[in-house]
Order: C-alpha cells, then structure tokens, then sequence
C-alpha cells in the first residue's frame, strides 16, 4: 500500500501468462465506413490510371519493367527446378521430298514420325505434342501419308489414353475443322504460332464470334497437368488474370498470357536430342518421373 495526497492505491501485479489490458481508442463505425470509401477511391483510382496508360507508351515501359523483375526474381528462385516436361529434337528426323516438283522443301517423314510417337507413347506420358505444321497447303495434305498419320495418332489416343496434339499454322485462318483437312482431325489440330511480342504466348484461338475457342500447343499440353503445386489458390483467383483477350483483323481474337522463362535452361539440358524410338524407351524411367 502507498499513499500519495490523502489517497489510497494499490497495485495490482500481472497474473503469469496474462497480458496487461491497456486502454484503446474506440473505433466508431462511422470512421470505418469512412476509412473503408477511402481504400474504395484509391483502388478505383489506381484501376483507371491503369486503363487510362496501359496502352501508352508509358504502360508499356511500366509493363516491360514490371515483367521483367518478375522474371528476374523467378530465375533466381528456382534455377534447377525437375520440370513436368521433357523435349524430344527431332530436328534430324529422315526428311522426304513432298509431291509438287523440285524446288519444293523436304518435310519430316510421316512414316519415322509413325514410329517415334509410338515408342513416346508406350512410355505412358501424360500427353504427346508435336511442334509440326501439319496444315494443308493449298493443293492439299502435304504429303500423301499425312490423313493415315493422323488416324494413327487418334487410334494410338483412343487405345493408350495419352492426348496426341499436332501444330497447326499455315490454316489458322480457316474454321479449326478444317485446320487439319478434316473435321474428324479437329481435336488433334493446336496453334503453334509464335506472336512477334517475345514475352507473351497464347492460350487460345477464336475464328469469328460464334466459333468455339480452340487451345494453342502449350495451352492443351499444359491443361494435361494439374498439379496442386502449380495451381493458384482459389481465394486469390477474383485478383489474378490469366489471360488478356486481343481481338486481331479478320475476326479472329486470341488470349495472351505472360511467359515465364526461368525453366528454360532446364528444358536446354533435360532434352533428348536423339531420332532413334530405341533411346526414347531408354528414357522410360525419366518420363514416368515427369508423370507422378
């Protein structure tokens, strides 16, 4: 007990493992809607300045910078990262002359392609692409083979369950029926067009307003993965946009996603460079890893 001016006190030590109350002050909820109109502003404010510069020359630099200490910050994070993929180089595949005279360029043999995809297949990846323009050229298929290679590719889907996906280019102004000749093709035929912008690839492709969007190679090879460790958490999903829709000239609309290159290193390293169907089956155990 202490006195101090006629006046009793005491004080009152803390119980062990009870934190001291300390006075606040009262929010009052006026001041919380207030506060909370304030954050509404700004967000709007910021969302317009947005759309107002996004498509300056301003927007862009910001943009570019912005991308590009992403992109830092992903090589860094994760150099060495075992990727879901594996790169087959067929580039010295057996070539032959197509049917239309000399002077016309040498395509990849439909019949070691054959052949090649089979052994791929047989390794059970989860889905097979072939960077390839398989379009049509206009006095028909390319090469007399190419109508029996794809029935091969829907036959060998059909009986190992392993999606077969074949590049598209030259046609992708036509209706997607008719990207591989024949309607029966259409869900072999993907997109393997490049945009001239380096960072940015594209998810799908719209031929006209009532057509249905047709996925590009990347976008079909990567939708065979769904990997919890690569999806974005549902409770973020309201703030993050995956693709930006860009309608082009001819009524064709495509959507753009950023590319992220922090794995491409691994994919130079981690690539087969071989045309022999008996290495691919060597590389047995590295595929089903890829898979698991």
């Amino acid at each position: 007990m202490k006195k101090k001016r006629g006046k009793t006190t005491r004080r009152v030590s803390p119980v062990a493992g009870q934190t001291p109350v300390m006075p606040g002050r009262q929010v009052s909820p006026k001041s919380v809607r207030r506060d909370f109109a304030g954050a509404l502003l700004f967000t709007l404010a910021l969302l317009a300045a947005k759309s107002l510069t996004e498509r300056t020359v301003f927007g862009e630099h910001v943009e570019l910078m912005t991308y590009n200490l992403l992109q830092h910050r992903l090589l860094s994070t994760r150099p060495n990262e075992d990727l879901p993929v594996i790169i087959v180089d067929i580039s010295d595949l057996e070539t032959v002359s197509p049917p239309g005279g000399t002077g016309a360029p040498k395509v990849t043999s439909r019949v070691a392609l054959q052949h090649l995809v089979q052994t791929m297949a047989e390794q059970w990846p989860r889905a097979i692409g072939i960077d390839i323009d398989f379009s049509p050229d206009p006095h028909g298929y390319v090469t007399p083979h190419d109508p029996e290679f794809f029935q091969f590719c829907l036959d060998l889907e059909a009986k190992t369950h392993v999606p077969i996906f074949l590049g598209v280019e030259r046609s992708l102004t036509l209706p997607p029926d008719v990207w591989l000749g024949n309607e029966d093709y259409r869900e072999l035929a993907t997109s393997i067009v490049i945009p001239r912008d380096s960072k940015k690839m594209l998810r799908w492709i719209q031929i006209g307003e009532s057509a249905s969007r047709r996925p590009t190679m990347s976008a079909a090879l990567a939708g065979t993965f769904q990997h919890s460790s690569y999806k974005l958490p549902e409770w973020l999903g309201w703030a993050v946009k995956h693709t930006a829709e860009k309608r082009l000239s001819g009524g064709m609309s495509v959507g753009e996603f950023l590319i992220d290159y922090s794995s491409l290193e691994a994919l130079e390293r981690e690539r087969l460079r071989t045309k022999n169907p008996v290495v691919v089956s060597w590389a047995n155990d590295q595929i089903m890893s890829r898979n698991s």
